[in-house]
C-alpha cells in the first residue's frame, strides 16, 4: 500500500481507504482528530460498477478476511508508538519514510484547486505537508489542499481549462 496525497491509501492505482486528520481547539487545548477508513472484506463483485477496478479491499489484496478488531488494535498500537517517536524525533524521519510510500512522487499530475488547474511533476511533500509540483515552466508550486489526478490530460467528462497559477504559492 502507498499513500496518495492528501489522504488516500492506494494499492497500485486502486483505493484501499483514506485517512482524515483535523485539528480542533487552540493553544494547550489544541487536539488532532484522526480517522481511518479501510475497505476490509469487500469482494471484487461487491463494489458498485463505477468503483470496480478503482477500489480494492484488504480481502482482495491478501486473499482472505481479516478480523477488524485485531487490525484496529495493531493500527492503534503502532500509532501510539509513532506518536511517541514523533514527540522525540520530530518530522524529519517521518518525511523520509513518507517519500518511500509516496504514490505521487515523480508522477505527472493535474492538481485542481477550485477553478484552477496546474499540471506538472510531483517533487514531494514539503515540511508544511503541502504537495510540491513543478509545472511545465519549471516553477515549483506548493498546494496545501486540492484534488490530484494522475496524468495531466483532462478527466473524463471534463474540458481541460487553461492552466492558472492563482491560488498556488510558489
Amino acid at each position: 500500500a502507498r499513500l496518495k496525497w492528501p489522504n488516500d491509501i492506494l494499492v497500485g492505482r486502486r483505493k484501499l481507504g483514506g485517512i482524515l486528520l483535523d485539528t480542533t481547539g487552540t493553544g494547550s487545548e489544541r487536539r488532532v482528530v484522526a480517522g481511518l477508513g479501510l475497505n476490509l472484506t469487500t469482494r471484487r463483485s461487491g463494489f458498485p460498477a463505477p468503483l470496480q477496478g478503482v477500489a480494492t479491499s484488504v480481502r482482495i489484496e491478501i486473499g482472505h478476511d481479516v478480523k477488524p478488531g485485531g487490525l484496529a488494535g495493531r493500527i492503534v498500537s503502532r500509532v501510539e508508538s509513532e506518536l511517541d517517536r514523533f514527540r522525540t524525533d520530530g518530522w524529519p524521519p517521518f518525511r523520509e519514510a513518507l517519500s518511500l510510500l509516496d504514490a505521487l512522487l515523480g508522477q505527472e499530475v493535474l492538481v485542481r484547486v477550485g477553478p484552477v488547474e496546474v499540471a506538472g511533476r510531483v517533487e514531494g511533500i514539503n515540511d508544511r505537508g503541502e504537495l510540491v509540483v513543478r509545472d511545465s515552466e519549471g516553477v515549483a508550486r506548493s498546494f496545501p489542499a486540492g484534488d490530484v489526478h494522475l496524468g495531466t490530460g483532462p478527466r473524463s467528462g471534463t474540458r481541460k481549462k487553461e492552466v492558472d497559477r492563482a491560488g498556488a504559492d510558489p
